[in-house]
């Protein structure tokens, strides 16, 4: 095996062109959700045992206006963002690991996810 000394440009240079990441779509969605909705906490049923994740909706005054689970927001950020990726399942994983990302406050101020894309 071959062993080659490349440089730090070369080597992000690399980087960026095998893994492709979307930083500045993950920054659009990321802020859209930063705007519009805060992280709540866990739903529970009558029985006050956690049922499922939520984040609540709010107005332009920062004041809460419903709650919504993961599902519900998915398919509310890809009724915004359908033509983000063309590809359809592309677009849905991304957009779903965004959702996770987002709400466990895994996206970097440079736009990176957990996993990349």
């Amino acid at each position: 095996m071959k062993k080659f000394i490349i440089s730090e440009s070369q080597y992000n240079k690399l980087l960026e062109i095998s893994v492709p990441q979307y930083t500045d779509k993950v920054l659009m969605v990321k802020n859209f959700l930063d705007k519009h909705f805060v992280r709540g906490d866990k739903e529970t049923n009558e029985f006050l045992t956690p049922n499922k994740s939520v984040v609540i909706s709010i107005n332009d005054m920062g004041q809460p206006v419903g709650t919504l689970n993961f599902k519900d927001l998915f398919f509310l950020i890809l009724d915004h963002f359908k033509e983000i990726i063309p590809n359809v399942n592309e677009r849905d994983a991304f957009l779903k690991q965004i959702i996770k990302d987002w709400y466990n406050k895994k996206i970097s101020k440079d736009g990176l996810l957990s996993i990349n894309f």
